[in-house]
């Protein structure tokens, strides 16, 4: 009785698997050379594919409806072989920033078996690539002296970024340069301020851009106080004469 349940506990769960589309002889394993990726740009994928069974042809697709894939997606393999596809996977449509995990089935040709696999794609926007802050001195700018004027940067992502456009611009000073971020890197870029000319005191507007390809990453206006001196204090002296009376600064 015993050995009668023990195969028809077995006979059941093979029949779930065979329902299930899982088929035991086929193995997926998955490692991951691009699954940080921007708007119009496809991640990239190596599947390795064990078959333990007999000589079969194996397929590969995606039963995810937001993704698509291309690459090696036909491949024939031998019996207890394993063989390495590279795919890319794309997004259709205009997805929303966020992470997806994207189901990946490879299945015999011949048997009509599957086995899936879970590749989780993260989807960054152009907006989320860069932190950039603006640090001087919180007295503002000094125009009787040279200024330094740092820019904050934090690449926010675990991926390269390169040749991004900087630039910062106001009616006092301006500057661009070209830079390149490593993978979470943090830096500062430096500029020196110094005024040729008579600048009246006030608060002025600032603009921070960052792009990339054509791609605003950061545009932001700030406001910087030119002038506010405070090192400054007031020497007053009373002169008091016959018919006079004299303050002197």
């Amino acid at each position: 009785k015993r050995l009668f349940a023990l195969f028809a506990v077995s006979l059941f769960f093979l029949s779930c698997l065979f329902l299930m589309g899982v088929d035991a002889a086929i193995v997926v394993e998955e490692k991951a050379e691009k699954n940080i990726i921007l708007p119009g740009e496809s991640a990239i994928y190596h599947l390795e594919i064990l078959n333990t069974g007999s000589n079969d042809g194996f397929g590969i697709t995606t039963t995810d409806n937001n993704f698509r894939i291309k690459g090696i997606t036909s491949l024939e393999i031998e019996s207890n072989q394993r063989k390495t596809a590279e795919i890319e996977i794309y997004p259709i449509g205009e997805l929303k920033p966020g992470s997806y995990s994207v189901n990946i089935r490879v299945f015999s040709k011949s048997s009509g078996g599957a086995a899936d696999k879970a590749l989780l794609v993260n989807l960054v926007a152009f907006d989320q690539l860069v932190s950039a802050e603006l640090e001087y001195s919180p007295q503002g700018l000094d125009p009787r002296k040279e200024n330094l004027v740092k820019i904050n940067l934090k690449n926010r992502n675990n991926i390269p970024l390169k040749n991004l456009q900087l630039s910062i611009e106001s009616s006092l000073f301006k500057d661009e340069r070209i830079i390149d971020l490593l993978p979470l890197e943090a830096r500062s870029e430096e500029i020196k301020v110094n005024f040729k000319d008579v600048v009246e005191k006030g608060s002025y507007e600032l603009r921070l851009r960052i792009t990339m390809g054509g791609k605003g990453l950061v545009d932001r206006e700030e406001r910087v106080n030119v002038g506010y001196y405070v090192d400054v204090t007031e020497d007053r002296k009373l002169e008091d004469g016959f018919l006079v009376k004299k303050i002197v600064l």
